[in-house]
């Protein structure tokens, strides 16, 4: 179920991204759990928000466990355009993720990106992780 991330969802987001971390070509470098969880918290702090910096925040949600995660995020088209782009910071799915879910995450960045009056384009980033 893709459902909008709650403060209460917060160490299940990091779980997930400690686990795309150990998972990427980064896995040598140390992963940092207290920032993950402050960005984390702050992402979901601005969720909805429709200017610079807003966020949208969904987790796949498989029986109160997140098993996956996505993070779009709101910036003016090279930082002076009052037009945004809305780009995705995390988009991650662990294995007990379903790949309905999985594409669920991304339509749902999608869809907030359509209904945004401003938006003019939606722009997924490619990562190794």
């Amino acid at each position: 179920m893709i459902r909008a991330a709650t403060p209460s969802d917060i160490q299940g987001k990091v779980d997930v991204l400690r686990w795309g971390h150990q998972n990427s070509l980064y896995a040598h470098l140390t992963f940092n759990e207290r920032e993950a969880a402050r960005i984390v918290m702050a992402c979901i702090s601005r969720h909805g928000k429709k200017n610079q910096a807003g966020t949208w925040v969904q987790v796949a949600d498989k029986e109160g466990e997140v098993v996956g995660l996505i993070v779009g995020v709101l910036n003016r088209v090279y930082e002076v355009a009052e037009e945004m782009v809305a780009s995705d910071v995390w988009w991650l799915a662990t294995p007990a993720c379903g790949v309905r879910d999985r594409v669920g995450l991304m339509l749902s960045l999608r869809n907030w990106a359509q209904r945004h009056p401003k938006c003019y384009e939606l722009a997924v980033v490619a990562s190794d992780v």
